[in-house]
């Protein structure tokens, strides 16, 4: 996983990507040289993971399941992130240096050991910058 991917993806689940003015990069592809043929290949479309699934993704599985998209990937991670909240009665604060906290902090523990499950990764720093519901 490519940390600036990562850290956009986990910063857009705060919704603060406009704010942080962290958007995922164009990949970067070489032209063909002019002689070579390329042949036509559909794009490659992840399909949405349903979301009893997501609790047994690792880190790396969803990553390949959103197709490497941070588009594709974010629902994932703020759906994970809102079961937590809902089941322990939890908010996270709206400020941007915790949604940067946060996205740093699931992108280590998901480069750490990217065989975690996802679920995993989230709910614990969910539970790390979190405050109690009011």
């Amino acid at each position: 996983m490519k940390s600036r991917h990562i850290i956009a993806t986990a910063v857009a689940l705060l919704g603060l990507a406009g704010a942080a003015g962290a958007q995922p990069p164009p990949p970067a592809q070489p032209p063909p040289p002019p002689t070579a043929k390329v042949p036509a290949q559909p794009p490659a479309v992840a399909r949405p993971v349903p979301a009893e699934q997501l609790d047994y993704l690792s880190c790396r599985e969803a990553w390949r399941q959103s197709g490497k998209s941070a588009e594709q990937f974010i629902p994932m991670l703020r759906s994970l992130a809102n079961q937590s909240l809902q089941e322990r009665k939890l908010a996270l604060p709206s400020d941007r240096e915790t949604g940067l906290q946060l996205g740093k902090a699931i992108i280590e523990g998901c480069v750490n050991d990217p065989e975690e499950h996802l679920s995993s990764v989230v709910d614990r720093e969910v539970r790390k910058v979190a405050v109690p519901k009011q």
